[in-house]
Formats: structure tokens, sequence, C-alpha cells
């Protein structure tokens, strides 16, 4: 049975969406963080990197899961119409997290005022103007998991990933500009931007949800919430310290401006890791919905759908990637060129995920977040080894080492634990005859970069990649709902 053609349409016109949302992210965050790194001191984009990792950090600790835990119970009251739960759900997330936000920006506050003689002046000013971060980024996750399970990915996703970088932007120029551009200012006036980001946002929420909402008593379950939450808390606790502790241990056990170049090169890194973030943001909501309803055939049609997606997308960003490797960080300066090793190895670590799928999505969302947490946090655990061994012979590519060995571990337990108790393949492998055209063109790309113009032949391998992949790879369902796209692009 082929999956049905309006999942299709659904994954393709939500992924699609999600992922032109990105794009424009990734462009502004480039220039964002490029800005950052010319006009502070490398120490000082380095802290402001750091205290943005520890307050990130803090932040997703803060909201005991209940972002993915709203997003379940959301997502399958609003499909069978239950609105007084889905009020109930809604109105108890936020409390909670706002509260344990602010406990959170207290208790941090009060633990640097205590340090203080021990961490840098910097890093104590830093954190002393972030730790305000952690209620708002709480509050912002909420309203987007609000628009993700009303399938509303635009919504969902255009304040935080356009409107928050594009006002950071501008105020980091008007600073500069006025000549009041400093560490703190710059941390202030991200604080600013995600302030206006949280109230368009909740505008552009309330203005679709169901009308019947606003009229209902909410029905709180607050118990349940909890207990399927706490769970995803410790999983997304486990994601953070994944993501974190190579920056942190980085800033540890070498220097602020290895930090730097390290992020500059996670941000690159990050374009490959779009698809997959693009798929599972329609994906996530979708999987709960089948599971809910018990259309097991669906649910693993659909997420073979969303992996063969995701790697069709990864892999091409992922080769250029490692090929412009250099110019990319050369757009950061000279002195993050260090990182050309780390950014190929984070690639690689991403491509590895696109090509395993919704594997996390899936045991979150349908009922084995205990399984999912305890694959986090052995991965977790894992990650800290390797980094504590190779950051100090190896450095910035030590770091992405690690993260690359923790990211292929991580996937492949988690692709087994979703077969074995799903009894489901999410992965996604092509055909022989697919794999050996992709491997052809890659290799030439490789090679006629060599002794061509690399810019030349970046284009020519993508039109190519594109052709190719459109008349071999696609279902016909897939191809005429692009045909349609473009023609209305076009205006044909």
């Amino acid at each position: 049975m082929s999956t049905p053609k309006k999942d299709i349409i659904s994954l393709l016109r939500g992924a699609g969406a999600a992922y032109l949302i990105k794009v424009f992210n990734v462009v502004l965050l480039f220039l964002y963080h490029v800005s950052l790194a010319k006009l502070l001191t490398a120490d000082d984009y380095g802290t402001y990197v750091y205290v943005f990792s520890v307050t990130g950090m803090l932040a997703i600790f803060s909201q005991l899961g209940l972002g993915r835990g709203a997003l379940r119970f959301m997502s399958s009251y609003l499909e069978s119409k239950e609105y007084v739960k889905f009020k109930g759900v809604l109105w108890s997330s936020h409390i909670i997290v706002l509260l344990s936000g602010f406990f959170f920006s207290f208790t941090t506050l009060l633990v640097i005022i205590l340090s203080k003689d021990s961490i840098s002046a910097a890093i104590f000013m830093g954190m002393a103007i972030m730790v305000w971060r952690i209620p708002l980024q709480g509050l912002i996750t909420l309203r987007q998991q609000v628009a993700r399970a009303s399938r509303k990915i635009s919504n969902a996703y255009l304040p935080e990933q356009i409107l928050l970088p594009l006002i950071a932007l501008v105020v980091l120029i008007v600073l500069y500009l006025f000549g009041k551009l400093t560490l703190s200012s710059a941390l202030g006036g991200y604080l600013f931007a995600a302030c206006v980001t949280l109230v368009v946002g909740w505008k552009l929420v309330r203005s679709n949800m169901p009308t019947e909402i606003a009229r209902i008593k909410p029905e709180f379950q607050v118990k349940e919430l909890l207990l399927v939450s706490l769970p995803m808390l410790f999983a997304a606790c486990m994601q953070v310290v994944m993501r974190r502790t190579d920056i942190i241990m980085l800033g540890a056990l070498a220097s602020m401006d290895k930090v730097g170049v390290y992020n500059a090169a996670m941000k690159i890194s990050q374009l490959s890791n779009f698809p997959l973030i693009s798929v599972n943001a329609i994906a996530t909501p979708m999987i709960a919905s089948f599971f809910y309803k018990k259309k097991m055939d669906r649910l693993e049609e659909f997420v073979q759908k969303a992996a063969k997606w995701s790697v069709l997308i990864s892999l091409p960003i992922s080769v250029v990637s490692c090929i412009l490797s250099l110019q990319l960080l050369g757009v950061f300066g000279d002195r993050f060129l260090d990182g050309n090793f780390g950014l190929i190895l984070m690639v690689l670590g991403n491509f590895i995920s696109a090509i395993a799928g919704s594997v996390g999505a899936t045991l979150s969302m349908t009922g084995h977040q205990n399984c999912h947490a305890k694959i986090l946090f052995g991965c977790a655990v894992l990650n800290i080894v390797m980094n504590a061994v190779f950051i100090p012979k190896f450095g910035v590519t030590g770091a992405a080492l690690a993260t690359c060995l923790t990211t292929v571990f991580l996937n492949v337990f988690m692709s087994v634990a979703v077969y074995k108790y799903l009894k489901l393949k999410a992965y996604y492998v092509p055909s022989l005859k697919s794999i050996f055209l992709l491997a052809v063109l890659v290799i030439s790309y490789t090679v006629l970069s060599l002794v061509a113009n690399v810019y030349v032949m970046t284009v020519l391998f993508l039109v190519t990649f594109a052709i190719s992949v459109f008349k071999l790879l696609l279902d016909t369902d897939e191809q005429e709902y692009l045909l349609n796209r473009i023609s209305f692009l076009t205006g044909r």
C-alpha cells in the first residue's frame, strides 16, 4: 500500500515551508554571527557563545519536558476536537513553565553572585543579563508547539526563525553605528528581539485558534501531562548536553577563541541538518496522530517517506558544505579556518541523522519516551567522555569528532529501538542503482572541483543532482506535487 496522497502533500507542504524558513534563518544567523565575530573581540565573541550555550541549556531544563509533552497531547486533542482538554494542556503547561523558568533564573543569578570571585568579569556580566532568557525561551518554545500541533508550520517558525534574528541583527548594527556595541549591549539586544518576537508570535497563534476554545473552560490534566513530560525532560536534557557539551568543555579545556571557531563551524554544519529538522517539524504531530488512531501501516510508510526526503535534500548540501568548507569558514575571518576538519566531521554526523530519519520523534510520540531518554542518557555520557579525551589532544577537531561519533551511535541505537518496540523501519536506503548514480555524481563533483572553478562545478552538480532525483527517485505523487508548486510559483 502506497502512502496516501494527502499524507505526501502534508509532509511536503509542511517540510517545504519549514525548510524555506530555515534557509532564511541560517542566512540571518550567518550574518548575525559574522557581524558579532568581526565587531567584537575574539574573546568577547567566544564569551557570547559560551553564555548563550549555558543559558540555553538551563532554559531546556526549566521547561520540564513540557514542550514535547504538550505537543503530543495537543496534537491528539485537536485531531479529535477535544478542545476542553486542549485548553487545559495549553494553560497548565504555560503556568508551570513560567514558574519554573523564573525559579531557574533567580537560582542561577544567586549562584553566579556567590561565584563572582572565581569567574571572569565578562562571563559574570553576560550571565547576569542572559539568565532572563530562561523563562522567555520556555514561553517561546511552548508557543511554537501550539502552532505545530495545529500544523501551522509557518506560524510556528516564522517569528523565532526570521523575525528574532532579523531584529537582533538590526539592533546590533544600530548599536555599532552609535558606538554603543559591547558584549553586554549585544546580549541585551538579543533579549529585546526575543520579547518582541514572543508578542508577535502569540498574536499569530491566537488568530488561527478554533473560535470555540476562547469560550470554554479548560479541563486540567496536570498529572497525566507531567507523567509524559518528565521523561521527555530527561531526554531533552540529554539532547542539550550533547549539543552544548562540546562548547562548554572547549571553553573549560581550551580557550574562548577556540569556542568561537567551533561555533562558526557548527553554524555552517547545521545547513546539512535543516532537512531533517524541517521534516520533523510537520512529521512529529502527524506521527502522534497516526499512533493515536492506531494506523501503524500508514505510520511506517510515512516515517520512511520523511526519511527519504531528509536524505535527498541533505546529501547535496552535505557534499557542497564539505567541498566549500574553507570558503564558508573564511567568511567569518582567517582565524576561523582552523575549524575546517571539524566542520566536515559535523556534516558527516548530520547526514547519518538524515538517513536514520525521525527516529527520536517516533519513539517520543508513540509512548516510548522512557526508552528514548535512556538512549540519550547513554550517548550523553559517551559524548562527555569523548570530549574529555579528544579536546585536549585535538582541540576544535576533537570536539567535532566526539559530536560526530555520538551522533552515529545515537541514531543506530534509536533505529534499533524503533524496530524492536514498533516493528517499524524508519530509515531510508535507496536502491543499488540509485546509490551508484548518486555516488558517481558526488565523486565527479569532488574531482572536477579540484581542476575547475569550484563555484561553476557546484552549480552544475546541484542542477544535475536535482534532475536525477526527480526522474529516478521520486514517486508519481511527489513529482506531480512538485510540478504543481513550480507552476504556481512561476505563474504558468
